[in-house]
């Protein structure tokens, strides 16, 4: 009997089911983006003004104005050393006109630097300066200060001229210090302090003790000796300097802003004589990183008010800038990464409403925000080398990193400061949700802290593969792999006791 048998595709169908469909590969998160990146540019040009046409021509005319005043500056230098000379002669045997004509020199160098000071205060008030001529500004002002008192000396022991005993003329100044800021108690003093031995033209010094610091707030002083170390110094007679470094006070200032005198007797003409130095500028001291804000805050708006309700938004955006580049331990005349321009804008548009004139209530709810991000930056684990680095953007808002990430690959990411949030950072980061592309994620407390740096918390989230890097001198971002940027800040991961193994092979 003939037996017919289905077709063999239709035996094996039977016996083993229907073919399995087509396994289908998902690509990682990591080789997406690594494609993703290789048909985007590695470079992105923000649409931002570095600077106004108005703020280049401003700084281009302050530039001009110093210049001058360092050229009357080095001409009054040499006056005032001529000065001396022709006093010392006029001493010795004194005529009536002689006198009166050196008098009414000095009177006009006197009112020539009054003029130049105004000069200076003008800039600062008119033009939003860089840092650099925030360092100029500041240095030429503590200059002719120095020129200042030394004049006024002469012009003081000569109106005295013909008296007896001889008219003792001498006073301490304070040449160099620090600008206004907080410290720690017990910790030194970052920059030193400088002080300057000012006589008359004719004063012969027989002896000089010690100069010695003291610590006062008002008018009141310190008395316990134990509340300043390091603050006692020998004048060096040949440039007749002190030097003090490493000054360090030992109690709280509560909250109230405190200052230094210094002092030293001497012996002329066989007399003793205590002469004292003019406070210094004020600092306050604290004893936790938690009352920074509050202390900042103070001394911001004591330097950029200077006792006014009001003033211009130039003159307050100097001494903030010149307040940030102090907290966060960057040198004055060569910062790593000061505030520019385009940032200064920013603050002024985002919390003052775009005014050209500010009051002290909206400095200080600002500075809220800003003291905040100081304290991140001074204080956080790698946050100062990866604001100087360029790695953390700072200051962009919401919108403007969804611009700069529009059509940019999965994986890249921007870290920001967050603007609801003081202090903390912000990631905008280009996401595999077609739905929503760019997304927005705030580093919580929770996130990082005293076991785990921001590196850290970046290095875990398979989300960010690729990070822009901020250029602030052209606002260009570069992209970068995390791993490229990062791995030098990332913490040695701990293993678990492995229990059962060799320790070496």
């Amino acid at each position: 009997m003939n037996v017919e048998y289905p077709p063999v595709e239709a035996m094996i169908a039977q016996t083993v089911g229907a073919p399995p469909p087509p396994v289908i590969v998902r690509m990682s998160l990591y080789e997406l983006a690594k494609q993703q990146a290789q048909t985007t540019p590695s470079e992105i040009e923000q649409e931002v003004n570095l600077q106004t046409e108005e703020e280049v021509q401003q700084l281009a005319k302050a530039t001009q104005i110093l210049a001058q005043i360092a050229q009357l500056q080095t001409k009054q230098e040499e006056q005032i050393a001529d000065i001396r000379n022709i006093q010392i002669e006029i001493l010795k045997a004194p005529e009536e006109a002689s006198v009166e004509a050196l008098k009414e020199t000095q009177s006009r160098i006197i009112s020539q630097i009054h003029l130049e000071l105004e000069r200076l205060s003008d800039i600062t008030k008119a033009v939003i300066m860089d840092a650099g001529t925030i360092e100029k500004v500041w240095r030429m002002s503590q200059q002719l200060q120095l020129q200042l008192y030394q004049i006024t000396a002469y012009a003081e022991e000569l109106s005295q001229v013909g008296l007896v005993p001889s008219p003792f003329v001498a006073k301490l100044l304070v040449t160099q210090q620090p600008l206004p800021h907080v410290m720690f108690k017990s910790k030194a003093i970052d920059s030193p302090y400088i002080v300057s031995l000012i006589t008359g033209a004719n004063q012969e010094i027989e002896s000089i003790g010690p100069i010695s610091g003291t610590l006062g707030a008002g008018g009141l002083n310190y008395k316990n000796k134990a509340s300043l170390e390091n603050a006692i110094a020998q004048l060096d007679s040949y440039e007749r300097k002190a030097y003090f470094n490493a000054v360090k006070v030992n109690v709280s200032s509560r909250m109230t802003m405190v200052h230094l005198k210094f002092s030293c007797t001497l012996v002329a003409h066989q007399q003793t004589h205590a002469i004292e130095s003019s406070p210094t500028f004020p600092f306050i001291v604290i004893t936790h990183e938690n009352q920074w804000v509050e202390a900042a805050s103070k001394l911001v708006l004591m330097d950029g008010f200077k006792g006014l309700e009001k003033v211009p938004w130039p003159q307050f955006a100097n001494a903030l800038h010149s307040h940030f580049l102090s907290a966060t331990r960057q040198d004055l005349m060569r910062p790593d990464r000061p505030l520019t321009h385009h940032e200064l804008r920013y603050f002024n548009r985002e919390f003052l409403a775009g005014s050209p004139v500010i009051n002290q209530q909206q400095a200080m709810r600002f500075f809220q925000w800003f003291g905040n991000i100081e304290r991140t930056i001074r204080f956080k684990r790698h946050v100062h080398r990866l604001w100087v680095e360029g790695l953390i953007c700072g200051f962009l808002s919401r919108t403007q990193c969804e611009k700069v990430l529009s059509g940019q690959g999965v994986g890249l990411f921007i870290i920001r400061f967050s603007e609801s949030q003081p202090g903390l950072f912000a990631l905008a980061f280009v996401s595999e949700d077609l739905r929503q592309k760019i997304k927005h994620y705030l580093v919580k407390p929770e996130d990082i802290g005293t076991n785990k740096a921001l590196p850290d918390f970046l290095r875990d989230r398979d989300a960010l593969q690729y990070i822009l890097k901020l250029n602030p001198e052209n606002a260009r971002l570069s992209r970068l792999s995390k791993e490229m940027a990062l791995k030098k800040y990332y913490s040695k991961r701990k293993l678990a006791d492995a229990k059962g193994y060799v320790g070496t092979l």
